[in-house]
């Protein structure tokens, strides 16, 4: 006789069966209704073990056990169970089981080892249902994970089709939920997102490493350690689809794929200037934003729509990742997986089996683990090195503040370099508007250290040639300005060594490859680019107001102009106080646009007499004192 009759059981709210493994759970439903226990059992581990982690698979396995006779084993399961769905109706159900067959707890939760090891010989792999982990609290005040997330999350993977369960299975991906991304990485409560660099890591609510998912159910609060409210359980099911999307493309290896590549390529160069700003996280470097692409095409194919802006900028990607997702979900047996060991069978597509065509392999960056540049102050106290332009010799400026290093025309011809071919469009934007040009990418050199990167090429630049945060991304660096030497470290190499060991350690964070700091003027807290390449403080003229210096007489007026912003009028004023963490200074000059203006920079009359690090891991500038 069944434990519970079949009308309580169509009465209980679970989930449905769509996972992976309906075939055997079906035939263990018609076993249970014909009373089949014992078939009814084997049915759903078989269901189970072929990636069905549907609440009812461990329920109705459990009661097929113990219809059978076998209580030992069903109140063992109705345990898993209630552990599992912790906060769901399976654990409400499990329980009311387990209170009928032990109601005196008396089976015990071990068995012995003789036990164990015969059922580890028959127990099922474990399908990604059971590989879901959840964070403990570091953070002094953080709450613990809350039940009902976890078994939100559970919802909606025990959903996915069988065949995402199969790569999932395949690369042994997990799902990790913590309270706050400070949790799991406590060093990163002010540093940014990478390629959404105006959000800070703290309020990242999911990331995918590796094959790693990791969830967060709360946002910190103004920057502080205090955590906000739960999110949204909706927001949180779309985020769970589009890092499992992630785990899809890892399994199939799709970014990694030339002819994948070729398609993005494709795309991005078709991509308007204007359009640039809105899928800059789309068009993150070394292909970083093919791979939030493909996540957006297979979080709609799973049917979780993504972004509608992806497929239609970037059509001939998405139609290549629907294509082999496609081919993944029909023949799920033939996945095909990118470093399969000896032991895996690897079948391949009539797509994959064809010979790849060769192409020109791609430059490699030269970053040695650490290399001393001497450098120079031209008069505005910029700091330049002698640089090597696809091997033209050519002083250059070092600039923290741009995120683009910028060459004009007039310096290709100089150097006797082939101009850009094609015509000029905007590249880049400022108060006098679009400035025109070409993006084209060149050899820098720059002692030992060698990249290939992005270089924006402008019609005319008056200005030095300068090296901007593209150049300079993947390493720390530290500009002193007695022995006039630039020591560039490489990151992952320490950099304790580089400054005094009673340093000021400034955080910042970056947003727009800026790097962005947090300073007092007149004892007003202001969000400032760290800039090298500036000489002088710039205010905007919104921040100006705020601390109160339209109310005064400037000392004067000037024209200052930079590449996209034209010549401008600036208002000069004395500011009597400038702090930078324990640093201040006095009768430091600002520089105020007469209206707008596009951000606060913190320039060279503030910090140039110090020596200092820019530790890009850390996230943080480390000044001597």
């Amino acid at each position: 006789k069944p434990l519970l009759g079949t009308s309580i059981l169509l009465a209980l709210t679970m989930l449905p069966a769509l996972a992976g493994g309906e075939e055997e759970y079906n035939k263990g439903l018609a076993a249970y209704k014909a009373r089949s226990y014992r078939a009814a059992a084997k049915n759903f581990e078989d269901s189970l073990a072929n990636g069905n982690g549907a609440a009812e698979v461990y329920i109705y396995m459990a009661h097929s056990y113990a219809a059978s006779g076998d209580i030992k084993k069903a109140v063992q399961i109705y345990r898993d169970t209630a552990k599992i769905f912790a906060g769901l109706p399976a654990e409400t159900m499990a329980r009311k089981c387990i209170a009928r067959l032990d109601p005196h707890n008396r089976i015990p939760a071990k068995v012995s080892e003789e036990e164990k090891k015969e059922e580890e010989k028959q127990k099922p792999k474990l399908s990604f249902i059971h590989r879901i982990n959840v964070i403990a609290p570091t953070i002094a005040g953080h709450q613990p994970v809350s039940p009902s997330t976890v078994g939100k999350v559970k919802q909606v993977v025990a959903r996915l089709p069988r065949w995402v369960y199969l790569i999932a299975d395949q690369v042994n991906a997990t799902i990790n939920i913590g309270p706050n991304f400070t949790d799991r990485w406590p060093d990163t409560l002010h540093g940014s997102t990478p390629g959404m660099e105006h959000e800070r890591m703290a309020d990242a609510l999911a990331r995918t490493y590796g094959n790693d998912i990791y969830l967060f159910e709360r946002q910190t609060i103004d920057g502080t350690t205090r955590l906000g409210p739960i999110a949204d359980y909706d927001f949180l099911a779309r985020e769970t689809i589009y890092q499992v999307s992630h785990i899809i493309d890892s399994g199939l290896g799709i970014m990694e794929d030339k002819r994948f590549r070729a398609e993005y390529d494709l795309d991005k160069d078709a991509i308007t200037p204007e359009k640039e700003g809105e899928l800059h996280y789309y068009l993150q470097p070394n292909y970083v934003g093919s791979g939030e692409v493909i996540a957006s095409v297979i979080a709609n194919v799973l049917g979780n729509p993504s972004n509608s802006k992806v497929e239609e900028n970037f059509p001939r990607a998405a139609a290549w990742v629907r294509k082999r997702v496609a081919t993944a979900s029909a023949t799920t047996t033939s996945l095909a997986k990118r470093n399969p060991s000896k032991a895996e069978v690897k079948t391949f597509t009539k797509a994959q089996a064809e010979p790849e065509k060769k192409e020109p392999e791609a430059p490699v960056d030269v970053i040695p683990d650490d290399e001393r540049v001497p450098y120079w102050k031209d008069l505005g106290d910029k700091p330049m090195v002698t640089a090597y332009l696809n091997g033209k010799r050519t002083p250059m400026m070092i600039d923290t503040g741009t995120f683009r290093t910028v060459i004009g025309v007039n310096h290709l011809k100089a150097l006797g370099l082939p101009l850009p071919e094609g015509k000029s469009i905007p590249v880049l934007y400022g108060a006098a508007g679009g400035v025109k040009g070409w993006k084209k990418n060149y050899e820098i050199t720059i002692g030992k250290i060698k990249r290939t990167t992005e270089v924006t090429v402008l019609d005319d630049f008056e200005r030095t040639i300068c090296i901007g945060q593209p150049f300079l991304r993947g390493m720390h660096y530290r500009l002193d300005p007695k022995s006039n030497y630039i020591h560039f470290v490489k990151d992952s190499k320490t950099t304790e060594k580089q400054v005094s060991v009673d340093a000021i350690e400034i955080p910042f964070r970056m947003s727009n490859d800026n790097i962005i700091v947090q300073a007092k003027i007149n004892g007003h807290l202001i969000e400032m680019n760290f800039d090298t390449g500036a000489p002088m403080i710039l205010l905007d003229t919104p921040e100006a107001k705020k601390i109160g210096l339209h109310k005064i007489q400037p000392l004067g007026i000037t024209t200052l102009g930079g590449h996209g912003s034209g010549k401008m009028h600036y208002f000069v004023y004395n500011l009597s106080r400038v702090e930078l963490g324990s640093m201040l200074k006095t009768n430091l000059k600002a520089y105020v646009p007469e209206k707008g203006g596009v951000g606060c920079v913190l320039g060279q009359s503030f910090f140039g007499t110090k020596a200092y690090v820019i530790d890009n891991e850390k996230n943080v500038i480390r000044f001597s004192r």
